[in-house]
């Protein structure tokens, strides 16, 4: 098939069989297209708006037709001018459909190239995607409170809040991260610092914002993630237990900081939250450092906001190197241990 024989037959311009419209023919949407062709999954509008252009090549080419029609019978069959355009309304009315899926049909074999993909090809192409879609996507799951309250009492699994802050610490499930859904560079963020490799549960409150992260952490190569039905909603229906965050009434001022600074060796200030996934990473670093004699010290920044505040930190972990009291680096994020190590010898 030709690219004209494509163009009246309203075929896809890729492929030349698809149908580029809904069949049967539908009075009621008869410009109805499907997204993709059927054979080929070339898409029919790239981009929106993409048929404005169809638009105006129907205005010009029904401009001319009309013209000639209407020329033919007044001078050719010397027809009346008022029968000659009864005639071209009668014409109008019972091709304008056809006209209009006539414009667009040209307009995408014109912007489209032909680009056929053999019948056996294609076979192929969709038993790899399938094959690797089905590799690629781990299991996601939608537990009940009782269930998801059996599954985080397992080892080696991950828990994840995906609610803000501030709902976290209205209450939240023991040992649990955060990292906010709506706020996306955040959450892209702290994820990194999950094991891919590990069951993650997350929850919201009421299960759409978990339900909506599940999706994209399986998408995203995770292999096991459980989704709290009902969120904290459901899980405190089910009479299940939630800890709330003590936060003192004191606050640490920036002089109470200082002092802990000792003035005559390096120190590493560690700056972090038990809600942060990328601190909980870094534990088993520290305590290396620890273990080879590096001092570290640790100040709970989900709790010390006010210090957080005076020192610029808005997000963890935050490390700040100190060299005989004076501040000679900061280090943002989950690091490899020779980095820190590194940081002690400058």
């Amino acid at each position: 098939m030709n690219k004209i024989q494509s163009i009246f037959k309203k075929k896809c311009p890729k492929c030349r069989k698809g149908d580029l419209f809904t069949q049967p023919f539908n009075w009621k949407q008869p410009l109805a297209m499907p997204d993709n062709c059927p054979v080929c999954g070339q898409k029919y509008e790239p981009e929106p708006g993409f048929y404005y252009g169809a638009m105006f090549l129907s205005y010009i080419g029904t401009a001319f037709l009309y013209l000639f029609i209407t020329g033919f019978q007044i001078i050719v069959l010397d027809i009346s001018v008022n029968i000659a355009f009864l005639v071209l309304l009668v014409f109008v009315v019972l091709t304008y459909f056809e006209t209009a899926r006539l414009s667009r049909s040209l307009w995408i074999n014109l912007m489209v190239k032909y680009n056929p993909i053999d019948q056996h090809g294609k076979s192929l192409m969709i038993i790899f995607l399938v094959s690797l879609s089905l590799f690629a996507n781990g299991q996601a799951n939608t537990l009940s409170a009782d269930d998801f309250e059996k599954g985080i009492k397992q080892k080696e699994i991950q828990i994840l809040d995906v609610r803000t802050i501030e709902e976290y610490n209205s209450g939240h499930i023991s040992d649990a991260l955060q990292a906010n859904w709506n706020d996306k560079e955040e959450f892209s963020a702290r994820i990194k610092a999950l094991d891919k490799a590990k069951p993650v549960y997350v929850y919201c409150f009421g299960g759409g914002r978990s339900n909506a992260a599940m999706n994209f952490l399986n998408e995203n190569g995770f292999a096991t993630i459980n989704n709290l039905k009902g969120g904290i909603s459901g899980w405190q229906q089910a009479n299940k237990p939630l800890l709330q965050e003590e936060v003192p009434a004191e606050q640490m001022t920036m002089q109470d900081y200082l002092n802990l600074i000792p003035k005559d060796k390096t120190v590493l200030v560690d700056v972090g939250a038990e809600w942060c996934p990328p601190c909980r990473k870094m534990k088993p670093i520290l305590a290396d450092l620890e273990a080879k004699g590096y001092t570290i010290i640790k100040i709970k920044g989900e709790i010390q906001t006010q210090l957080c505040k005076e020192l610029n930190i808005t997000s963890f972990p935050v490390f700040i190197v100190y060299k005989k009291g004076v501040e000679v680096e900061r280090i943002q994020g989950a690091v490899e241990f020779s980095v820190l190590e590194n940081a002690f010898g400058k």
